[in-house]
């Protein structure tokens, strides 16, 4: 019955993205595809500032010690140069 009434509660959510997502349990999957590697950074912080937003409206927080990214793609698309990314070896 809690599963029910938390996939209820969270519905409203997958209404206010505008994004790719993916929506299982408790967890919230959102991705996006594009040849620019800045580009696709705002398009998920962009994102993530959304369901911060939603979490706020409904006094629920999120964990970011269990928020994860993962990058797909050729080595040389994924030349990192922002400052707040470095490649580790």
């Amino acid at each position: 019955m809690a599963a029910l009434l938390f996939s209820v509660f969270i519905n409203d959510l997958s209404a206010k993205l505008s994004f790719d997502h993916i929506v299982f349990a408790d967890d919230l999957i959102f991705f996006t595809d594009n040849t620019s590697i800045s580009l696709v950074r705002d398009t998920l912080s962009n994102g993530l500032e959304k369901v911060h937003e939603w979490c706020d409206s409904k006094q629920l927080f999120i964990n970011f010690s269990k928020t994860k990214y993962m990058i797909f793609g050729q080595k040389s698309d994924l030349c990192l140069k922002d400052k707040t990314h470095s490649e580790t070896k």
